[in-house]
């Protein structure tokens, strides 16, 4: 009787386990700032002035990076033209990838997207299967 108890209680701690070591993973990694690579994709330069980013246009004009993104900023120099993404470079909602590549979430943990979706060739269902196994333990395949 005393066997028939442990095995639900094991089961029980190791899903909470695996659920925790999940929801850690996926918590502990968060998404880039997407106000740095819209200035640089452009081809301007992201400077420091006093711990404050600003998105230099190289005339002498710079604006603020939240701003500039926002459009309440420098809205003259936003070409709109930005570069293809190569793969295994993060990509934003502003951004494509180059051809033959798709934008791909990290998947990591039980329940949770990880990190940046990068651009990348579309992985078959077994390497996605591969890579949410080893994040489990830490290791990124990506």
């Amino acid at each position: 009787m005393g066997d028939s108890l442990n095995i639900p209680l094991f089961a029980g701690v190791i899903v909470f386990l695996i659920t925790v070591l999940g929801l850690g993973i996926g918590l502990s990694e968060a998404a880039m700032n997407p106000y740095p690579p819209f200035c640089e994709n452009q081809g301007y330069i992201v400077i420091q002035d006093n711990g404050t980013g600003y998105c230099d246009f190289g005339d002498g004009v710079k604006c603020e990076l939240r701003e500039f993104y926002d459009g309440k900023c420098g809205q003259e120099y936003n070409t709109g033209n930005f570069e293809c993404v190569k793969e295994g470079k993060p990509v934003f909602s502003f951004d494509e990838c180059c051809e033959g590549l798709e934008p791909t979430p990290m998947q990591c943990g039980l329940t949770f997207w990880a990190g940046q979706t990068m651009c990348r060739k579309s992985p078959d269902t077994l390497q996605r299967f591969w890579e949410w196994f080893m994040c489990l333990f830490g290791y990124k395949t990506w």
